[in-house]
């Protein structure tokens, strides 16, 4: 990727520019944003993003080969998250702007930095993303004004919703400070930053994440809680226990999947530092998606019978349908690993509970993508494109019967008007 693997071989000279937008940027820029209405600020903001990944995708980025669980599924549905959030929600138009550009990429980092090797790191995904749409910006010399640019970098930066400090020894050698991002003045939210954590928590709940997560467990990693990191292994991390939270920070122990799954529906709420300040439209998918993520928890724990064969084998064809099609295209390699993985380390007790959370995970996305495809509607038809001739609701939705009827079609609509 010519011009884009060099923007982070020297953390050196990142964490430098890092540290100068944090410099530059003041609250009272969001005056300066260059929209008056909601609805210039969602079709500029729309074709921002469309021209950012154009660019990025000349220039080499392959959104294929991004880590399964931040790659161009996820994207997709930050960008679908997106508008369905900001066209009902009443907010300043030039956050909105903000917020749209900065939702849908805010990701785009991990195609250079991986995810789950930023304990060494102090410029991580969020930082790489920043200075990757930023030179993207530059290179496509897109109709943002240096103010928005600087905006959108910061709130991209942002996203990591960091509660303290803290010191990294980094991989150069060198020790680091991280501090929080600036958010709010006088304890009011600069909502143009908060809009991109609230995208990225809307898949971070509901099936859609259950789905993303367990990609993610392809290989052994280090991820992080709210307690701090822990390490990750799939025959430990997919036993079916719900350990008392307290248990789990005195003790460190690693969570499983569904103690990391409850973690992140936990934290869905008003009563949350992440939740805070979430109102209106934000409210309603928020909790749309946690009673999903909920129901699916309860559906691993309570599993006690085996299904009959006939029903296993469809429910684990259409795992392995969704996960290699709606969530994450390119992840073929990943699901085909993690079907062996599931059968040869995984005990009865525990394939039993799974099966389970998996058929009810599928139901959930049907839901899911139900109101997905109603609030479409409402769009611009332009809008279902993001990139060349990529429909999102295509990638999001079932484009064949056979596929429709595979998953266990009981909803009136499950593919995209054609």
């Amino acid at each position: 990727m010519q011009g884009i693997d060099t923007i982070i071989s020297d953390e050196f000279v990142c964490w430098e520019k890092i540290n100068a937008l944090r410099d530059q940027f003041k609250p009272e820029l969001f005056d300066q944003v260059k929209v008056s209405s909601r609805d210039e600020a969602l079709e500029r903001g729309v074709n921002c993003v469309k021209q950012i990944l154009e660019i990025l995708q000349l220039a080499g980025l392959d959104l294929e080969k991004i880590e399964p669980g931040h790659g161009k599924g996820h994207i997709i549905r930050d960008y679908i998250n997106s508008l369905r959030l900001l066209t009902q929600l009443d907010i300043d138009p030039k956050h909105a702007f903000i917020g749209l550009i900065a939702g849908t990429l805010h990701d785009i980092g991990v195609a250079i930095v991986d995810r789950y090797q930023e304990k060494t790191r102090a410029v991580r995904h969020a930082e790489a993303g920043a200075l990757l749409v930023g030179w993207a910006i530059e290179d496509a010399q897109l109709d943002l004004t240096p103010v928005e640019k600087l905006l959108v970098q910061y709130a991209i930066c942002a996203h990591t919703h960091y509660l303290g400090s803290s010191q990294v020894e980094c991989a150069d050698g060198v020790t680091r400070k991280i501090e929080p991002y600036i958010d709010e003045v006088d304890g009011k939210p600069i909502y143009g930053l908060w809009l991109a954590r609230w995208i990225d928590r809307l898949d971070c709940s509901g099936p859609c994440f259950v789905c993303r997560h367990y990609l993610t467990l392809y290989r052994p990693h280090t991820d992080y809680g709210q307690d701090g990191y822990y390490q990750v292994e799939f025959k430990d991390h997919m036993q079916p226990m719900l350990r008392p939270e307290q248990m789990i920070r005195a003790e460190k122990l690693n969570r499983t999947m569904a103690e990391h799954l409850r973690m992140f529906a936990n934290s869905q709420t008003n009563d949350s530092p992440y939740g805070k300040h979430d109102f209106g439209r934000m409210v309603e998918l928020r909790d749309f998606n946690r009673a999903s993520l909920a129901r699916i928890i309860q559906s691993l724990m309570i599993a006690e019978r085996p299904m009959n064969p006939a029903r296993r084998n469809h429910v684990f064809q259409g795992w392995q349908l969704l996960l290699n099609n709606q969530i994450e295209s390119g992840a073929s390699k990943a699901v085909s690993k993690l079907t062996d993985m599931f059968f040869d380390q995984l005990n009865e007790e525990a394939q039993i509970h799974w099966a389970e959370a998996f058929d009810k995970t599928l139901s959930e996305y049907l839901n899911w993508l139900d109101a997905v495809l109603r609030d479409f509607d409402k769009f611009p038809e332009s809008w279902q494109i993001l990139e060349r001739t990529l429909n999102v609701l295509f990638y999001v939705g079932f484009v064949d019967e056979w596929a429709a009827h595979l998953i266990g079609n009981n909803f009136p609509r499950f593919y995209p008007k054609v």
